[in-house]
């Protein structure tokens, strides 16, 4: 009689640690359209999966347990949602995803107004944004300008500065132009550029581009 009590009890044992699977879709939440190769995985574990052709995942193997669900792909917001995985064979799971911008690093396309030899174009475009304005407060030019590649920055005063490129020296700095909305920023009588005249708010710029 004990011996088969205990038969009885390992056999229970067995049913409830029987591992479980998880299948699933993911759509985009609006068209309801299938997201071929989304990532779906259980956080803090080795156990995901990628979707196929219809959207559809399985996850195979799970012991029973609770757990965070992970499902991610590109151009959409990472949904997690709590799962628990209890006795039953196998779990069905609908997850809807949501379309989410891409915050991307700048780039400037400049072209020229005829054919120029390769070696005469421009190498390299530093971009200091509206955001970056906003961010710095500065009261001069100079001072947004001191971090940029290629850009030497020499303050002789509280608001005098030179400014060179590429290594020239100072005797060439007249020859940087400087541009306010596509027109000269320089002084006709001088022949020079006064940066601290240039207004440098982030209400009056929208941003500043430096063509070397």
């Amino acid at each position: 009689m004990n011996r088969i009590i205990v038969l009885f009890s390992f056999s229970l044992t067995f049913l409830f640690c029987q591992d479980v699977n998880i299948n699933g879709r993911v759509l985009d939440i609006e068209k309801r359209s299938p997201l071929i190769g989304a990532n779906v995985m259980l956080e803090g574990t080795a156990y995901g999966a990628a979707t196929d052709s219809k959207g559809g995942f399985n996850i195979s193997g799970v012991p029973d347990g609770d757990y965070t669900i992970i499902a991610s792909y590109m151009g959409y917001s990472t949904h997690k949602e709590s799962i628990s995985i209890g006795t039953e064979k196998s779990v069905e799971i609908e997850i809807l995803l949501e379309t989410e911008a891409i915050q991307m690093d700048e780039y400037v396309v400049t072209a020229s107004r005829r054919r120029e030899r390769i070696e005469d174009a421009p190498a390299a475009i530093s971009v200091i944004t509206k955001k970056d304005i906003r961010r710095e407060s500065n009261t001069n030019l100079g001072d947004y300008l001191k971090g940029t590649k290629g850009i030497d920055f020499t303050q002789s005063g509280i608001d005098s500065y030179n400014m060179t490129a590429r290594g020239f020296n100072s005797s060439f700095s007249s020859r940087l132009l400087t541009l306010t909305d596509g027109r000269m920023a320089n002084v006709p009588s001088l022949r020079l550029t006064a940066y601290n005249v240039i207004p440098v708010s982030f209400e009056d710029v929208e941003q500043i581009e430096v063509v070397l």
